[in-house]
C-alpha cells in the first residue's frame, strides 16, 4: 500500500491541491466524513446487500459452540445498506464491493478471548478480530459502535 502511494503522491496532492483552490468548494468538502468522500468518489450508486458480502465472510478460531458467528450474521442481516458499507470499510478499507462481486480473498473473522473491546480490523490483510461475546445484544452494540466510530479516526491506527 506505501508503494501504491508514493508512486502516485505527486498526482494524489495535485488533486488534493486543485479541490483546494476553489476556495467554494473547500467550505463543502469539509462537510463530509471520509466514508461520504470514498462514496462520492467511488461511486456510491452501488447497492451492497447481505448476500453478496456474506459469501466472502470465513470465520476463524471459534469454538464450534460459539454463537458469535450466528449472530454476527443475525446483525448484518438488520443493517442498512449504508451500515452495510461501513461495515465493509471498516473490515476492508473499500466503501463498495469490486465491479465482479467477487473481493480477491475472504474476510476472516478471528475470533478472540472475551471482553468489552470492540472489534480491530487489519484492512490490509481484510481482517477482523472479534470477541466471543456469546450475547446477540453485546454482539449488535459492539457491531454498531465500531460502525458509528469509523470516521472518528478510532479504527485507523
Amino acid at each position: 500500500v506505501n508503494k501504491l502511494v508514493t508512486e502516485r503522491l505527486a498526482n494524489l496532492e495535485g488533486v488534493s491541491l486543485g479541490f483546494m483552490a476553489v476556495e467554494s468548494l473547500k467550505a463543502h468538502l469539509q462537510l463530509f466524513s471520509p466514508t461520504e468522500l470514498a462514496i462520492l468518489m467511488c461511486g456510491g450508486h452501488i447497492h451492497i446487500c447481505l448476500s453478496s458480502l456474506i459469501p466472502h465472510l470465513k470465520f476463524m478460531y471459534f469454538p464450534q459452540t460459539s454463537k458469535t458467528p450466528e449472530n454476527i450474521i443475525k446483525v448484518l442481516e438488520i443493517l442498512t445498506p449504508d451500515q452495510l458499507r461501513r461495515f465493509l470499510r471498516y473490515v476492508t478499507g473499500m466503501v463498495t464491493l469490486p465491479a465482479s462481486g467477487v473481493l480477491d480473498r475472504k474476510i476472516s473473522i478471528h475470533c478472540q478471548p472475551k471482553s468489552e473491546a470492540i472489534p480491530t480490523a487489519h484492512t490490509c490483510n481484510y481482517q477482523l478480530d472479534f470477541p466471543d461475546y456469546g450475547d446477540f445484544s453485546l454482539t449488535k452494540q459492539k457491531i454498531l459502535m465500531m460502525l458509528e466510530w469509523l470516521d472518528s479516526g478510532f479504527a485507523f491506527v
